[in-house]
């Protein structure tokens, strides 16, 4: 029962970009429901009603926007030519306007604070120490912050490099983060940190 609304979610998606620009937060719902699934998976009795849970989920929704977003600038003009919805169409504000203060990159910043908040959060309502702060929210800052810094939305070619990276190194910092708070909270017993 716990994933019938990641499963609800999946089969919107395909249909979304024809409704609402906002598929990309639909496709972060779909992954991060998962998150939910596993909590339940492992023992957690309502984790749809864990404040931790929830801050964690909210905080891979808007991480999974953010990439997406990059991703849908390679499609821009094919997109908008078509009358395909995305939040990159939604936030298109003309050609070479994607400089920093842009909406896109403006929108971006804001994902990232809202990434960022949803993560520190999730791990003090959770009691997590200062290891998980530090590998998971400050690893999200440094490797999603450079990602926002560095892409060249006009360029579908920088957009590819930075969605193509977006995902690995969030996750390696969020795994690591959550990885240091069981081993310190287990004495270490089952965890191999990369």
């Amino acid at each position: 029962m716990a994933s019938l609304p990641g499963v609800a979610g999946a089969v919107y998606y395909p249909f979304a970009k024809r409704h609402t620009h906002l598929a990309q937060a639909v496709l972060g719902f779909c992954l991060a429901w998962s998150i939910v699934v596993g909590s339940r998976a492992v023992g957690a009795e309502r984790p749809w009603a864990d404040a931790s849970t929830l801050a964690l989920v909210a905080a891979a929704i808007l991480w999974v926007v953010l990439f997406d977003t990059v991703y849908a600038h390679q499609d821009l003009v094919d997109d908008i030519r078509v009358g395909v919805k995305s939040t990159a169409v939604l936030l298109r504000t003309g050609a070479g306007a994607a400089g920093p203060a842009s909406r896109p990159r403006l929108f971006l910043w804001l994902l990232l604070l809202g990434m960022l908040a949803a993560l520190a959060l999730s791990g003090c309502w959770a009691g997590m120490g200062a290891a998980y702060h530090l590998l998971a929210v400050g690893g999200c800052a440094a490797s999603v912050g450079r990602m926002v810094a560095a892409v060249d939305l006009d360029d579908p070619a920088s957009c590819w490099l930075w969605f193509s990276q977006g995902f690995w190194m969030p996750g390696l910092a969020i795994a690591a983060g959550l990885g240091a708070e069981y081993a310190s909270r287990n004495g270490g017993a089952g965890v191999i940190l990369l």
